[in-house]
């Protein structure tokens, strides 16, 4: 397998229930890529280690060709989708898998 090459965004949204899942192992593998960046956001309570608020891109350098990953609920993800199209990533490489039914596909 070639080892992997490029810019990496990693972004995570944590909401208010208090609980970042797996931070420790985000912030390890983020870390560990080549060029790797990672941008946490929580609703509240940022705590100075995180952006607070709704995730928005404004101030993130979006690589040129990214392919997107995602996942989370309906209303999240089409946000982020609108968001990353404007920003230039490209419809066919935003990749995601729904928490809850997937009502996305008749819509697109």
């Amino acid at each position: 397998m070639p080892a992997p090459c490029g810019q990496y965004v990693s972004v995570r949204v944590r909401l208010p229930d208090g609980v970042h899942q797996l931070r420790q192992d985000m912030e390890r593998l983020a870390d560990a890529l080549p060029g790797g960046e990672r941008v946490f956001w929580y609703e509240e309570g940022g705590c100075g280690c995180a952006r607070t608020g709704r995730m928005d891109l404004d101030g993130i350098e979006i690589p040129r060709g990214a392919v997107v990953y995602m996942c989370g609920p309906l209303p999240f993800m089409r946000d982020a989708r609108a968001r990353l199209i404007a920003a230039g990533v490209a419809p066919r490489d935003v990749h995601y898998e729904v928490f809850g039914p997937d009502l996305w596909l008749g819509a697109a």
